[in-house]
């Protein structure tokens, strides 16, 4: 396992102090995790280096859901679809970190031309190969902002920003693969929220979370990024649990919605960002997967 000390990602400062150590999911090794003096941003210091390069080369979990973990899936994904339709109701949109590609799937069927992107190639084919589709993609960024332009009018980034190596850059990539006024929307779990109180150092999972947000350092690092950040809020959905009480996906979705109105702080956040109007569009794919 190599380490690697790293500066803060979202300002570039190295003064930082100690907020605390978690175990290891490899052995009984503690990780530091440390709070940047200067912006605030919670992370773990020093990291495994080169991490994207371990889950695009992991042995992916078979596609094989249960009826409740497709009821589950399905109501988050109707949740957050729902979420986005307050800012844009379809369109061309980019699930990034789409695993399984559950919301690209929802997404296609509510009318959206949706596209997924998942780091291990070997899990895109057999989403590929479960959903029917070609829509799933495992290329890196350049390759899509090559092949794509200034394209998509959503992307979607659900818990997946806690786990990259430079969060900063992505959002930067990100605002690029956007129309000019496009929407990125993204949700991380909250550092303040009471799960992480509850649980303590086990919360923190520092082989796999290297970074921990709250709704302030988050819309700070989208700002850094040069985006304009329209909502950056904690959520308390239980989205978990609720399939198991409502088998219908919509109404679990739709209690979710409303509890995601609620003014309080709970287990996620969610940012919401707009591209900056200044920023002119790029050309539009011919030919290739984009239609």
């Amino acid at each position: 396992m190599i380490l690697e000390y790293v500066a803060c990602n979202s300002c570039e400062s190295r003064a930082a102090t100690a907020y605390c150590s978690a175990p290891s999911h490899y052995g009984p090794e503690l990780f530091q995790i440390v709070k940047c003096r200067n912006c605030g941003l919670i992370f773990v210091n020093p990291r495994i280096a080169r991490k994207e390069e371990e889950i695009a080369l992991r042995v992916p979990v078979p596609i094989d859901p249960s009826p409740a973990e497709i009821n589950g899936r399905t109501a988050a994904c109707r949740f957050l679809l729902g979420k986005i339709s307050r800012y844009r109701s379809g369109g061309r949109l980019l699930d990034f970190g789409c695993g399984r590609g559950f919301l690209v799937h929802e997404a296609a069927r509510a009318g959206w031309n949706a596209y997924g992107v998942e780091l291990n190639s070997t899990r895109a084919e057999a989403a590929n190969v479960y959903w029917g589709t070609d829509r799933i993609l495992s290329w890196n960024l350049d390759t899509l902002k090559m092949h794509f332009g200034a394209y998509f009018d959503v992307i979607n980034a659900s818990q997946v920003f806690e786990h990259l190596t430079d969060p900063l850059g992505t959002a930067r990539d990100l605002a690029a693969l956007l129309k000019v006024g496009g929407i990125l929307s993204l949700d991380v779990p909250n550092v303040g929220s009471f799960r992480y109180r509850l649980r303590g150092r086990a919360a923190f999972r520092p082989t796999a979370h290297l970074y921990h947000f709250s709704a302030k350092s988050l819309a700070t690092l989208l700002s850094r990024a040069g985006l304009e950040v329209l909502e950056a809020k904690t959520s308390l959905t239980f989205l978990s649990v609720m399939p198991r009480v409502f088998a219908d996906p919509d109404r679990a979705a739709s209690l979710a919605y409303r509890l995601y109105r609620l003014p309080t702080a709970g287990f996620g956040l969610n940012v919401v960002a707009v591209k900056r109007a200044d920023v002119g569009p790029g050309p539009s794919p011919e030919g290739g997967r984009a239609r």
